[in-house]
């Protein structure tokens, strides 16, 4: 019957081809959609990243912190006990001298 009505053929093949395109462009869009949570993914995931890598920085920093403290607390005893040494020391030398 289309070979008799050439201007409903045209009407469906319009219909064909507008259907066509529609589907296209939800295809691209859906695609499209796609693309962003994809980006936006990634995106979380980096500052997930960045987030974990400034945590390590910072307790390293702390850590290194907290041994240069005790390194020196360290430093100190040892230079109070050395003092201490020293003192009791001398005064044991000045006792014998009194006693020559």
């Amino acid at each position: 019957w289309s070979r008799h009505n050439p201007e409903k053929q045209k009407q469906i093949e319009k219909e064909i081809e507008q259907k066509a395109l529609k589907t296209a462009q939800e295809r691209m869009e859906l695609e499209l959609l796609a693309m962003k949570e994809q980006l936006k993914r990634k995106e979380e995931e980096r500052i997930r990243l960045e987030k974990e890598q400034l945590k390590k920085r910072e307790v390293e920093r702390q850590r290194e912190e907290a041994f240069t403290k005790w390194q020196e607390k360290v430093a100190t005893e040892q230079q109070q006990e050395k003092e201490t040494d020293d003192h009791a020391q001398t005064a044991e030398e000045e006792q014998n001298n009194d006693l020559n």
